[in-house]
């Protein structure tokens, strides 16, 4: 008995842990999406700024959203699961890997292609 009164304890504390990590976290992310929204007003002219803005700002706000599932889980509540688009999903997920480094991808290449 005294084991699993442990367990829950170290459980209980990991998600004191989850939960103030998590809220530090947002605190930045908030702080973040502010300035990407005020470089994004700064740069309208430029529409391949602004597009590099808006992938960081939706970036940030699936951060925000990830982040707000780390708090669910901390305090204890059930998981929100919503329906989405595997269409959409998959783009996102290509789109992410296509504008990450390309290390892996070079090093595969044959040695003829110059690079």
């Amino acid at each position: 008995m005294e084991d699993e009164l442990l367990k829950a304890r170290k459980i209980k504390s990991v998600g004191v842990l989850a939960a103030g990590i998590a809220h530090d976290f947002n605190n930045l992310l908030t702080g973040v999406l502010g300035y990407v929204s005020l470089a994004k007003v700064v740069a309208q002219t430029d529409a391949k700024v602004v597009a590099y803005l808006t992938a960081a700002e939706q970036a940030c706000q699936r951060a925000t959203a990830l982040t707000q599932q780390l708090l669910t889980f901390a305090k204890g509540g059930a998981p929100v699961r919503h329906t989405v688009s595997l269409v959409e999903l998959l783009k996102e997920c290509v789109g992410f890997v296509l504008r990450g480094p390309m290390c892996g991808a070079i090093s595969r290449l044959p040695r003829t292609s110059g690079l």
